[in-house]
Parts: structure tokens; C-alpha cells; sequence
């Protein structure tokens, strides 16, 4: 995959846990150049991970994103980069490209694990502009949001 001008690299803002309706659920909160803010529901396993890697945190015992590194080290493949490419509904999809020496390709991946493996690594994180424009909101928006760190 060739990167395109349509592609709007992002950071990673923080894991947070918002407040809705069924209960308190984590957020990961990513921001572009602008401070415009898109928010990513995870679930609780990948919330911890990616918390971890922001705080530069290692686990006694490798995380699954923390194995999936190692797997591509030692298998002398490189991530090039993250893109958030696609929303269905509610659900965003996301790319992984790879490539080595001999040869590069993409796979499909969870946002939630790209954006783990991504602070790790690393590597730039891309969202689509159409997606990133119909998916950022106001903070307000996002009703009471509570960071990961004061549960952890």
C-alpha cells in the first residue's frame, strides 16, 4: 500500500474509560496536528496493553502485542506503518503493512492491536481522512471520561 496525501497522521492521545449507558467502558482517544480528537472503543485486555506501551511500562511476562514484536524481529520483517482505513457502522478496520528486503504486504488487523503494536514499534499511525473527518468529535461529546491511570 502506498501512502496517500489522504492519510492523517495521528498520536495516540491516552486510554481512558468513559461513562455510557451500559457501564463504564475504555476509550483510546486519537488526536491529529489540529487537536482534533477520535475516539476508538476497545476492549479492557487491549485498553491495558496499549496503556502499558504508552507508559513505557514491560510486563514480567510478554503481552501478546509484546509477542507479535518479537515474532517480526526475529522473523527480520518491519512495520512500516498503521492505517486506519475503513468504518462499517460502528466498527473501524485497520492495516498493518509489512514488508522485509524481498517483499511487502498488508494485513488485517483490529485498530485496538495496530495501536499497540504502532507505540511499541514505533511506527507512524495513519486514519484515513474520510474516516477521520467522520469520526472526531468534541471532547464535551464524550461525556465524562476518567483517565486509565486512576485505575491502575
Amino acid at each position: 500500500m502506498i501512502s496517500s496525501s489522504d492519510d492523517v497522521p495521528i498520536s495516540v492521545k491516552g486510554v481512558f474509560i468513559a461513562e455510557t449507558k451500559g457501564g463504564s467502558v475504555p476509550i483510546v482517544l486519537l488526536e491529529d496536528d489540529e487537536e482534533k480528537i477520535m475516539p476508538i472503543y476497545i476492549g479492557p485486555a487491549e485498553a491495558v496493553s496499549i496503556h502499558m506501551a504508552l507508559r513505557s511500562e514491560v510486563p514480567s511476562r510478554p503481552l501478546t502485542h509484546d509477542l507479535f514484536v518479537s515474532l517480526l524481529n526475529n522473523i527480520e520483517y518491519e512495520i512500516q506503518k498503521i492505517i486506519i482505513d475503513e468504518l462499517k457502522g460502528n466498527i473501524y478496520y485497520a492495516k498493518m503493512i509489512l514488508e522485509n528486503d524481498k517483499r511487502c504486504f498488508e494485513l488485517d488487523a483490529r485498530p485496538s492491536d495496530c495501536i499497540a503494536i504502532a507505540i511499541r514499534t514505533g511506527i507512524p499511525i495513519f486514519v484515513k481522512s474520510e474516516v477521520f473527518n467522520q469520526s472526531t468529535v468534541a471532547i464535551e461529546e464524550l461525556g465524562e471520561l476518567r483517565m486509565m491511570d486512576d485505575l491502575t
